[in-house]
């Protein structure tokens, strides 16, 4: 229902925009672009394209509406979910559970509950000391 609704909402919005462009305003607007003069007045008489655009935008302007109206309220009334995302955490965690791929509190001995991975670089050998070998034949003090 809301898919054939959004489809006739989008085609109904395509007609509204062309319909008013094709109206001339004072300065002819873009109706004078497409030879409305000739075209229009052989099709719907002299004043009968003005007549027809406006009575085409009126229409297609209030089935814009009451569709915008429709798909509102269809997409008002289906589920949602009445806590926000903190609310929910906050109460996976009182409740003792850690949603997947958060890292853990530390326990109270000081250690992460997560003991088993080991932080970025902890891998990585001891980087060398800057000071420079003693002179061969010398002994250290």
């Amino acid at each position: 229902m809301i898919a054939l609704l959004v489809v006739v909402h989008a085609v109904v919005c395509a007609c509204l925009i062309v319909s008013v462009l094709m109206q001339s305003g004072r300065g002819g607007g873009l109706a004078g672009a497409f030879g409305e003069s000739a075209s229009a007045q052989a099709m719907f008489g002299g004043r009968g394209a003005t007549t027809f655009l406006t009575r085409a935008s009126t229409v297609l302007g209030g089935t814009f509406f009451v569709t915008s109206m429709l798909l509102a309220l269809l997409t008002s009334t289906q589920p949602r979910s009445s806590k926000s995302l903190i609310q929910q955490q906050a109460q996976q965690q009182s409740s003792g559970s850690v949603a997947p791929g958060t890292a853990s509190p530390p326990a109270p001995g000081g250690t992460p509950q997560n003991a088993g991975t080991t932080p970025p670089g902890a891998n990585q050998p001891p980087a060398a000391s800057p000071t420079t070998p003693p002179p061969a034949g010398t002994t250290p003090p």
